[in-house]
């Protein structure tokens, strides 16, 4: 009964001091198809969209492409045009500034 008791006042110790932990993590960290290390253009384009919060349809409403655009560069793999990749990269270098 003692132990028990002296594991008690432990515990209560515990709980009433208040720790704060920092840590660097980013808000996607837990979402399982956030690229944490991407690779390709796809994955790129897909964590800098996230990074910066936006939805893939908001993301197409201010390059002025279709959703269908965002979702082919991100999960299948084609490259958008020279025209449309310098739009992105202007508008992502504003995020950066």
């Amino acid at each position: 009964m003692h132990a028990l008791q002296n594991n008690n006042q432990f515990l209560s110790l515990l709980l009433d001091q208040k720790y704060t932990f920092t840590l660097p993590m980013g808000k996607n960290i837990f979402n399982k198809d956030y690229p944490a290390m991407p690779k390709s253009f796809g994955e790129k384009l897909k964590k800098h969209r996230l990074d910066v919060g936006l939805k893939i349809k908001e993301l197409a409403v201010l390059l002025n492409v279709t959703e269908s655009s965002i979702i082919n560069w991100e999960k299948r793999g084609i490259t958008p045009t020279k025209m449309t990749s310098d739009k992105i990269k202007k508008f992502f270098d504003k995020f950066n500034e």
